[in-house]
């Protein structure tokens, strides 16, 4: 098959013969009989265990503070095994926009570091980085991009100027991405450089 040079049609067979076996398994189970690991929670050291092919996430990273996400990253790049990828969706957006037509997207972004420290919720607490912030950290974590596909907000001019001044000082097509899908691969030497502690924002 073009689209799928690594196609095996012995797997295929294994889905078919035991699907109806798979469905009544646990799912930790049932992707174990297809020497499928799965492994959830924050990366830790696996002593001798090979390293992971894939991880992934979605719509999680929005929540890890700026010094969190450069450890998350570098802890999935250093268990990867050397040909692993990492795939993520991040949004970008202010969540209330979701179900309240009143704000746009960009709104959170009206406050200052020191103001959201206050307003932002414990619940769901965003660290507000953008696409640029993002791209830094996968890179400074040693992943080297494949594919990165970006989700575009409505125009920003008619609320660029009630931005905090963090925001402003920044391209507008960055404030602009309310959603990444991200793919990379583990670089295959390793590090490029030490890691930095994150993302940088500005108190």
């Amino acid at each position: 098959c073009s689209r799928l040079p690594a196609f095996q049609a012995s797997r295929v067979r294994q889905l078919q013969e035991s699907a109806g076996d798979l469905l009544r398994l646990p799912p930790h189970q049932a992707l174990a009989r297809l020497n499928i690991h799965l492994h959830l929670g924050f990366p830790e050291p696996r002593g001798h265990v090979d390293g992971y092919d894939l991880s992934f996430s979605h719509s999680v990273l929005q929540y890890f503070p700026a010094a969190k996400l450069g450890k998350l990253l570098r802890g999935l790049h250093d268990l990867a095994a050397p040909q692993g990828v990492t795939t993520h969706w991040i949004s970008l957006s202010d969540q209330y926009a979701r179900f309240d037509p009143s704000i746009s997207p960009y709104n959170f972004l009206r406050f200052s570091d020191a103001a959201w420290r206050w307003l932002d919720s414990p619940l769901i607490p965003l660290s507000r980085l953008r696409s640029s912030e993002y791209l830094g950290a996968f890179a400074d974590a040693g992943w080297v991009s494949r594919s990165c596909e970006k989700v575009w907000g409505p125009p920003l001019d008619p609320v660029r100027d009630r931005l905090a001044p963090r925001f402003q000082a920044m391209d507008p097509e960055d404030i602009r991405v309310v959603g990444l899908w991200w793919q990379g691969r583990r670089s295959p030497a390793g590090l490029a450089a030490p890691l930095a502690n994150g993302p940088k924002t500005t108190p």
